[in-house]
């Protein structure tokens, strides 16, 4: 039995989305656990900074904040983190992923 055969078909789908923010061939069971919206919020931000209006247009959810949660503690576990990173104000803050030296992922380097 290979590292995913216990991983659904749907979650095969989107584990190239995590590359980079882990390795896929060596998963432990707790990190496949993000769920679609977390991996759609990702795949965005992989190409940079983004309002919560973006990523609430993405998940189909007016209220991401238990998804940025979610994915900030699976991010924090690979040296990464979703940070506010500006309020526009009226309630739209733009988020970012940010490395451990507070450089923020711009979508122009790799997220390794």
């Amino acid at each position: 039995m290979s590292n995913n055969d216990h991983v659904s078909a749907t979650m095969r789908e989107y584990l190239p989305l995590l590359d980079g923010m882990v390795n896929a061939s060596v998963l432990p069971e707790d990190e496949l656990r993000l769920s679609k919206q977390c991996l759609l919020m990702y795949r965005r931000l992989l190409k940079g900074p983004a309002t919560n209006v973006e990523l609430a247009e993405i998940t189909k959810s007016m209220n991401t904040t238990a998804r940025r949660t979610d994915l900030r503690n699976e991010l924090q576990k690979h040296g990464w983190n979703l940070k506010l990173t500006k309020k526009l104000g009226g309630g739209v803050n733009v988020y970012a992923l940010v490395d451990q030296d507070g450089n923020i992922k711009t979508g122009e380097q790799n997220h390794e």
